[in-house]
């Protein structure tokens, strides 16, 4: 992973998981397949997380920015493909 990455994630404790989509998608050429997961593992009593920051969705989006930049490009591709657990059903994972 290009250097320039890790630093604007470990500066801003952001955008990991956009960082590692970047990548992918740049040395694969390929769609990302989202993975449902049968069960949820959220938790409605869980506060105070980066993402309760005014900030988070403007840096956020400021990282698409960014990493397009590093790489001159934006490499991630728009995709509908989803990839359902054999007990769940499709509505319940729309």
């Amino acid at each position: 992973m290009p250097p320039a990455l890790r630093t604007i994630v470990d500066e801003y404790m952001n955008c990991e998981d956009i960082a590692f989509n970047f990548w992918v998608a740049h040395l694969t050429r390929k769609t990302p397949i989202h993975v449902s997961n049968q069960d949820d593992f959220g938790c409605l009593l869980c506060g105070g997380g980066l993402s309760w920051n005014r900030s988070h969705g403007s840096v956020r989006s400021n990282c698409i920015t960014w990493f397009s930049n590093i790489f001159r490009y934006n490499p991630l591709l728009y995709s509908t493909f989803r990839l359902v657990h054999r007990n769940q059903s499709m509505t319940a994972a729309c």
